[in-house]
């Protein structure tokens, strides 16, 4: 962050706290996002890379709570910066610690949500053709192959087996109809190409 930057938020956050208008304070609260706009798609570009099923804007709300979050709980400008950053980092920690107990909690569930029963054996004569193990390893992979969707994708696709149209996909995920249909062909084929070596089991 420059120090031109630096000095701009000080400034902005001053006149932040005097302003008791809404739209002038969103207004103010964009011009702080711009401030840090450099630095936030640097650091949401690091985070969705380590955790590949993240995108850049799901880092970059989060780094933009944590600057209001800063701006609202500061008193004075000289502590306006490092209040930004301490919001910043946990806001950032805290969807860290989500995204591992979900990851956890997916590994851990995976294996009570098989129906066994519904796992069809094969037969070549007498010797069975895919045991039973092969298709609980299968569905473990699938259901972590989902998981590792970004948050929208993984929506999209869920409520698409569910019977959901794409006008009510289009509502929950905030998209046009263009874009979902964008997403809905990637992620298949995404999933063709992790899936393909469990085709002879169908």
């Amino acid at each position: 962050m420059s120090v031109a930057a630096m000095s701009e938020i000080e400034m902005l956050f001053g006149q932040y706290t005097e302003e008791s208008g809404t739209y002038k304070k969103q207004c103010l609260l964009q011009k702080a996002f711009d401030c840090y706009r450099y630095w936030a798609s640097a650091l949401a570009s690091s985070y969705s890379s380590k955790f590949y099923y993240t995108e850049d804007d799901d880092w970059l709300v989060l780094i933009q709570l944590g600057i209001w979050e800063g701006l609202e709980k500061s008193k004075t400008s000289a502590e306006v910066r490092s209040n930004i950053y301490y919001r910043v980092r946990h806001q950032i920690s805290k969807e860290i610690q989500i995204i591992v107990a979900e990851k956890r909690f997916a590994i851990e569930t995976s294996f009570d949500a098989i129906d066994y029963m519904s796992f069809p054996t094969r037969y070549t004569g007498d010797q069975n053709k895919y045991s039973i193990e092969q298709y609980w390893v299968a569905k473990i992979d699938i259901d972590n192959i989902l998981q590792e969707l970004a948050p929208k994708n993984r929506t999209i696709i869920k409520m698409w087996m569910e019977g959901f149209s794409i006008l009510e996909i289009c509502d929950v995920v905030s998209l046009k109809d263009a874009a979902v249909y964008n997403r809905f062909n990637s992620i298949c084929e995404s999933l063709e190409t992790k899936l393909h070596v469990y085709k002879d089991m169908l």
